[in-house]
């Protein structure tokens, strides 16, 4: 039971997130701890269904425990991307980069580390008007030097898939 208020707990702060200021604190309770958590209550729960008095947990064990795998799946897969890394990129597989340059901190050294991830297209949003300016551009350029090539060169951009 006590598993199932945390998860149901868990699934109110997904739903409603920060829309109201009692939901908010749902909403931070980080998942892979809630599932740790909720998983060791259903564990010793099925571990001590002997000493339980109440028929209630024959019913609530299974359902919980079909809920909590489909929500660990979910978190590895859906939101963890665990795939991604396991099996290897299709040919077609696109990189994109998104950076949004908006605080000062990683302003001077934004192109180099866009031009490490080697992406094969690069968004810098609100780019400063300052110094940082010419390195970052000069950086990027080596992301499009393709495009600058007129079509049917051998340097010209292959379309992806």
């Amino acid at each position: 039971m006590t598993a199932l208020l945390l998860i149901l707990a868990w699934s109110i702060g997904q739903v409603w997130t920060d829309r109201f200021h009692i939901t908010q604190y749902l909403w931070w309770m980080p998942t892979p701890i809630v599932l740790v958590l909720a998983w060791v209550l259903v564990i010793l729960s099925w571990l001590f269904e002997r000493f339980s008095i109440r028929l209630g947990g024959y019913l609530l064990r299974p359902v919980l425990s079909a809920l909590l795998l489909g929500l660990a799946l979910w978190f590895v897969f859906g939101v963890g991307h665990v795939h991604r890394f396991v099996l290897p990129t299709s040919r077609g597989t696109m990189r994109l980069v998104y950076w949004n340059l908006a605080v000062d901190g990683g302003a001077s050294g934004a192109g180099k580390v866009v031009t490490q991830l080697k992406p094969d297209l690069a968004i810098v949003a609100n780019p400063r008007w300052d110094q940082t300016r010419a390195p970052l551009m000069e950086a990027l350029r080596s992301i499009a030097q393709g495009d600058a090539e007129p079509a049917g060169s051998d340097q010209s951009a292959v379309p992806a898939g």
